[in-house]
């Protein structure tokens, strides 16, 4: 830190900065130089050329010399006191917190790699999730780097040969399973921009943070099989969702459950028609904040879109359906197709275990199979704060993995889907992202304990 202190004040001082008086140190927490103008200099192909702004003495060479430096050595400096600051962008960024300080950002080591611009991660180390994404999603080049980035999150990671960590249970690819997982990436048709197309691979990383044990239930996730389908990559519109039938189209034969990892909401369709080619012998179950009964094809319409394709409105329940998030419209929908509500002020007063009891009756009479719609919306916004429709007032994180549970261990179920999460928007402690991992481990700990291990 030392080291690159001394860089910034050289090289302040050689821009535009007056010198520090003899008496004022350049590491104590006050303002750093007195600044005469702001400089801006461009990263971009004319950077060693020619820039803006700058003081008419200042040569190219020296500027060139200056830049070079910064990116090679990728300092950071703490910031001295205000409450806000830049995130870490290339190649540095005078902030101006107040008239007489000034701050430096780059890329931090171990962090952002040296010379990958954007930034893969544009995080500060230990505050915030690599999974906010400051660059370009669409850059192929950001597409390249999703191991890295998956590889990050679990890096300093204790290891510990009596402690097995829970993303290690999907490792092998097995052609049947007791459990399997799949992403579905879709995001395009979503009714209000989002990257939930990047909540897959966040989930998966987030799996190394848990081990394979169920202390309450005395259940260990290596007693039972468990694999990775993949991603099922451009998944929207109606060739991915052709996509999506061809992936599917098998599960129920080779696996016992299938996890679908959203994704939007959407993917509730895809998977659910591509899964069952007749629907009528099929039950619902949707723990989510809306009806999702639109017209038309996007997150807001799945239901809707199944009930159109030969689902039977009377073996739908919708659980969580919350005030001031839904239509009166929509909610006449629901009724006259005979769908079965259990609204959020009904479960105030209720265990999950006695709702999700009711669900099961309603959805799986006559011993239909059951699809279940986990749409993370359906939990309090501030345990979900990465689903852009989350409410304040949902239910609480551990009554969505109590139903994720109850849902894997009742045999009639064959598909859950969690949707609705861009990880992009999660905070910095990860935790809407970490909660669908613990989503994934519950629904399979329900599905060991259909074994009786």
């Amino acid at each position: 830190p030392v080291y690159y202190q001394t860089i910034v004040n050289l090289v302040c001082h050689k821009i535009s900065f007056e010198p520090l008086k003899k008496e004022e140190s350049p590491y104590k927490p006050d303002p750093v130089h007195r600044f005469r103008e702001w400089i801006t200099i461009h990263l971009a192909a004319q950077l060693l050329t020619r820039s803006s702004d700058l003081p008419d003495d200042l040569s190219e060479q020296l500027l060139s010399a200056i830049v070079l430096v910064l990116l090679q050595v990728g300092f950071a400096l703490p910031l001295m006191s205000p409450s806000m600051r830049w995130s870490l962008t290339p190649p540095f960024h005078p902030y101006r917190s107040f008239d007489t300080a000034v701050i430096f950002c780059g890329t931090v080591p171990r962090v952002t790699p040296g010379g990958r611009y954007p930034p893969l991660c544009s995080v500060e180390s230990g505050l915030s999730s690599v999974l906010t994404q400051r660059g370009d999603p669409d850059d192929s080049s950001w597409a390249k780097d999703t191991d890295t980035m998956v590889s990050m999150e679990s890096y300093g990671l204790s290891h510990d040969d009596k402690w097995t960590r829970a993303n290690t249970l999907f490792s092998e690819a097995k052609a049947s399973s007791d459990v399997a997982l799949l992403g579905v990436l879709a995001h395009e048709t979503s009714l209000s921009p989002t990257r939930a197309d990047k909540t897959p691979a966040a989930i998966r990383a987030a799996l190394a943070r848990y081990s394979t044990y169920s202390a309450s239930r005395g259940i260990d996730l290596r007693d039972i099989s468990l694999t990775d389908l993949g991603d099922v990559s451009a998944p929207d519109h109606s060739e991915g969702e052709q996509r999506v039938a061809l992936a599917v189209a098998n599960v129920r034969e080779n696996h016992g459950l299938l996890i679908a990892m959203g994704g939007d909401n959407s993917i509730t369709y895809s998977v659910a028609a591509g899964m069952w080619p007749d629907l009528s012998k099929v039950g619902l179950i949707t723990l989510d904040a809306h009806h999702d009964l639109r017209d038309g094809a996007s997150n807001g319409s799945p239901v809707w879109r199944l009930i159109q394709s030969g689902l039977f409105g009377k073996n739908i329940v919708q659980i969580g359906i919350s005030d001031f998030a839904n239509s009166r419209e929509y909610a006449m929908r629901a009724m006259d197709n005979g769908i079965h509500v259990i609204a959020r002020d009904a479960l105030r007063d209720r265990p999950m275990d006695d709702v999700m009891a009711e669900a099961f009756e309603v959805a799986g009479r006559g011993d239909h199979e059951i699809y279940v719609d986990l749409d993370v919306d359906v939990c309090d916004r501030s345990v979900a704060p990465a689903c852009p429709a989350s409410v304040p007032g949902g239910i609480s994180a551990d009554e969505l993995r109590e139903a994720a549970f109850l849902a894997g261990a009742d045999a009639r179920v064959r598909a859950i889907d969690i949707t609705e999460i861009d990880a992009t928007l999660d905070a910095p402690d990860q935790r809407t992202i970490r909660l669908a991992a613990l989503l994934v481990l519950e629904a399979a700990c329900g599905v060991a304990s259909r074994k009786n291990y």
